[in-house]
């Protein structure tokens, strides 16, 4: 889910998980040094080299672990926290262990969440969590994946959800993405220009997602200028898209895009962005930060994002959580 940069997964495909080990054991760098190699034979004499090797991943597996665990132990029980304004803790890749993903979470001092629907199940599921947890808040709407499947009636119901729920404090994802098309483009502006005159008419603000369709989202958010406000959830644009999002009134939603190394424009931009405008996201289980590439993506990662950009803005840890906090707050309207 982001517009220029890093690769997206997209909604009709089941979100990339983890290698198994049981895949992980069908190479080594040091398959020579192994119990019953033999050059020729494919390098499986018996049943011990595949000991062998399940052996030393599972041991790469386990440091690998320690290197997370050692990074982020040193957050723990921090005077200050942060927030995640964009996760989608509801999807399947999370099932078999959510409740550890916010305990995780929470102990590493990013201690609200904001969920974020992309079609009509995932809102309501987004509303259910928002419901089931103190800390974690929701958003309701229809990514431009998912706009073929959008109903008028849909509307309605997340307007019951909002009644019924002070939490949902959002209308998003919501915008238009010409990268992959998976709904006619016609559809995708109908439904985005629906949706904000239903955030408009709530008065609640909207998450934009757009990849290769910056300028045609801009040009439908000036008509209504003034009038809405919202974030552009993992920014990545340049400098002259920079202000247009500020022009506009509109924050930057800012992830692990920042840390990636090829990501040099985007860097050059944030660092000229006013830090009032950013709020800190993770889009897990998508995108995470560079040293977790390869990884499913986890709320606590957000820590590494933090930091990063902590050093890029040269302030505190404890200053960017509380800059970046107010930002939350002030955007949507929730008091800490």
């Amino acid at each position: 889910m982001v517009p220029e940069v890093g690769i997206e997964p997209t909604r009709t495909h089941r979100p990339r998980d983890f290698k198994s080990l049981a895949s992980a054991c069908s190479a080594t760098p040091a398959l020579e040094a192994a119990p019953g190699f033999e050059p020729g034979n494919n390098g499986f004499a018996d049943r011990r080299l595949t000991t062998w090797l399940c052996r030393q991943h599972l041991s790469l597996f386990i440091s690998n672990l320690n290197i997370i665990s050692s990074y982020l132990i040193k957050y723990r029980n921090m005077s200050y926290f942060f927030v995640d304004s964009h996760i989608h803790l509801d999807m399947k890749i999370f099932d078999s262990d959510r409740e550890f993903v916010i305990k995780e979470s929470i102990e590493n001092g990013v201690k609200y969440l904001l969920n974020v629907g992309y079609d009509y199940e995932s809102s309501l599921n987004s509303h259910k969590l928002s419901k089931t947890y103190e800390f974690i808040y929701a958003s309701l709407g229809f990514h431009p994946h998912d706009a073929k499947n959008f109903k008028d009636k849909h509307l309605n119901e997340f307007e019951k959800f909002i009644k019924d729920n002070k939490k949902v404090v959002a209308i998003g994802e919501i915008g238009l993405d010409y990268y992959r098309n998976l709904s006619p483009k016609e559809t995708q502006i109908e439904v985005f220009e629906k949706q904000i005159e239903f955030s408009k008419e709530i008065n609640l603000p909207i998450i934009i997602h757009e990849r290769d369709s910056f300028w045609d989202t801009v040009e439908i958010l000036k008509k209504y200028k003034g009038k809405i406000r919202g974030v552009f959830h993992c920014f990545g644009g340049d400098i002259s898209k920079l202000k247009e999002v500020i022009n506009l009134g509109f924050y930057l939603g800012i992830g692990g895009t920042i840390t990636y190394p090829k990501n040099n424009i985007l860097r050059e931009t944030v660092i000229r962005a006013p830090i009032e405008r950013i709020l800190l996201e993770t889009d897990a289980p998508y995108l995470p930060p560079q040293n977790f590439r390869g990884k499913r993506n986890e709320p606590k990662f957000l820590i590494y994002t933090a930091e990063y950009l902590a050093k890029l803005f040269n302030i505190s840890m404890e200053k960017l959580s509380e800059i970046t906090n107010k930002n939350f707050s002030e955007l949507f309207k929730i008091s800490f």
